[in-house]
Formats: structure tokens, sequence, C-alpha cells
């Protein structure tokens, strides 16, 4: 048996702390997971000009290539703009790049709602069924996923006893 918060930590593990918190933020909603992305992605952009000063200063080679890719004007002849477009692209790059763990978080951010632990090769099928899933989907079918899965689990498995060595729920 897998315990499903130990798992959750595993999976975190490997993410950065911008796509841990959209999965966590949005795993109970319905948006898209693109949208998600892009809310996320804007919401992380420095907003005070010491903090758009310091992401300039270290990230001179992203600022630069925002001026290229939209132009001086198109960053409103403003460094701290430019800055921050420079760090929304960053954001969102790094949260495309964790797409599939994003998914995957917030499934078993739903799985540890109804179970404690699962069997490993369960839990690996669900995680499968996951990975399946892009960024054009939702959070809901997400949650539809992991709710379906336990819901024909429960339907495979008539035996009681066969269902508590493989799923402990909740209590």
């Amino acid at each position: 048996m897998k315990n499903i918060v130990e798992r959750i930590e595993e999976v975190k593990a490997r993410m950065n702390n911008i796509s841990i918190d959209c999965a966590y933020d949005n795993y109970d909603y319905y948006a898209r997971i693109d949208d998600a992305i892009a809310e996320c992605a804007d919401n992380n952009v420095s907003i005070y000009y010491g903090d758009i000063i310091k992401y300039i200063a270290d990230h001179v080679e992203e600022v630069n290539e925002t001026i290229q890719e939209f132009g001086w004007d198109g960053c409103g002849s403003d460094l701290y703009k430019a800055g921050q477009m420079a760090e929304y692209t960053t954001n969102q790059n790094k949260l495309f790049e964790d797409v599939e763990e994003i998914i995957l978080l917030s499934g078993l951010y739903r799985l540890a709602k109804e179970v404690e632990a699962m069997d490993e090769s369960l839990l690996e099928e669900l995680e499968d069924e996951l990975y399946r899933m892009t960024y054009n989907n939702t959070f809901e079918e997400i949650a539809e996923t992991v709710n379906d899965f336990l819901f024909n689990f429960a339907i495979d498995c008539e035996e009681e006893p066969e269902k508590e060595n493989l799923i402990r729920k909740v209590a």
C-alpha cells in the first residue's frame, strides 16, 4: 500500500513552487488547465519596483529576449514593464514544463480527500490515466477521472475484504 500524502510529497519534490501552488490552488475548481496556468503565471509576477529591479538584474537575458520579441514599444517603452513581461513568460514556461506533474498532483490532491492509501499497482493505473490528460483538459475532468476510477474500482471489487487490501479510505 502506498500512502497518498507520501506520494504527493514525492511528486512535489520534482516540481517548482509556482507549479505546486497552481495545482493546489486549482484542483478543486473547474478552470481549464491552460487558463489556470496563465493566471498562476500572472499572479507570480513581481509588482513592487524593488522586486522588478532584482528580477531584471538576475534575468538580463530573459528581459532582452522579451524586448526583442515584443519590441520596445510592445513593452510600453518601460523597463519595468519589460521585466514583468519577461517574468510572466518565464513563469508560464515553467508551468507548461510541469503541466503533466500539475495534472498528476491535482489528481492526487483530489484522491487524498477520499483515500488514505492505495495498492501501488492501482495507483500506477490511476496515474497513467492522469498522464494521458493535457493542458486542454479542465481541473473538473481531473476530478472526474479520479472519481470514475474509484467508482469503477468499487464495482469491479465486490468482495469487501479484497477492497480493504487494495484501498484504505480516509476515516
